[in-house]
């Protein structure tokens, strides 16, 4: 029976692997890859406009911009956890009556100022306010954070109006919505449950295996 114990546990291990941080390469089950650009304002922006690009779509954006974000998902990634690439982020959870570990990225997107004809302008320093809504809502965001030259900070001036959500920010740069609800935080698409799901197979597998051994052992 301890072998038996023994391999449950390993596979409770395995498939709590899957517990990471990340949501941002999964479409909802609304079908939404990110959030959707509603409106916005930017200062002295006369010609300009705001794209918004989520995380899965990043192969759209200039080398530049997609270089960003794929380094502020890194980070994240790499994380052993928020608390450790997120300043502020335990006073977030802290207020909300969390734990930092209830906390979960369900979104990473880059925001960037572009021209009339589609041209990125370069790192835009002034105000920019832009509103974001959602099919899931935003009851659950704890915090939203911009990555300010690679580090990550929470953003001060967010506004949630029931799916509705309106971020300011003097400057631009990648994005991530942090949430603190369990079912915010399914896999992310460069991590790969395909091979865990079959290792967690195979020890259930031999579990079974030996419980029925055993049982035959002890007929006999």
């Amino acid at each position: 029976m301890k072998k038996v114990i023994g391999l449950i546990l390993v596979v409770a291990m395995l498939l709590g692997m899957n517990s990471i941080i990340f949501a941002v390469d999964v479409p909802s089950a609304e079908g939404e890859l990110g959030p959707t650009l509603e409106d916005y304002d930017i200062e002295d922006g006369d010609g300009l406009k705001l794209v918004v690009t989520p995380f899965a779509k990043r192969a759209k954006l200039p080398a530049e911009l997609k270089t960003d974000l794929e380094d502020a998902f890194k980070q994240l990634k790499n994380a052993s956890s928020l608390s450790a690439v997120i300043p502020g982020i335990d006073a977030v959870a802290a207020e909300l009556g969390k734990k930092v570990d209830d906390l979960a990225i369900s979104d990473l997107f880059d925001a960037s100022v572009f021209d009339s004809n589609d041209n990125y302008v370069g790192f835009y320093g002034k105000k920019v306010t832009f509103t974001l809504s959602s099919k899931k809502g935003f009851a659950s965001v704890a915090a939203v954070v911009h990555f300010v030259d690679g580090k990550a900070e929470v953003v001060k001036d967010v506004k949630i109006n029931g799916n509705k959500m309106t971020i300011s920010v003097d400057g631009l740069s990648p994005f991530a919505i942090v949430k603190y609800t369990a079912q915010d935080a399914p896999q992310t698409a460069d991590f790969n449950i395909v091979p865990v799901i079959i290792a967690a197979v195979v020890v259930l597998g031999g579990a079974f295996a030996l419980i029925v051994k055993t049982r035959k052992e002890r007929a006999n």
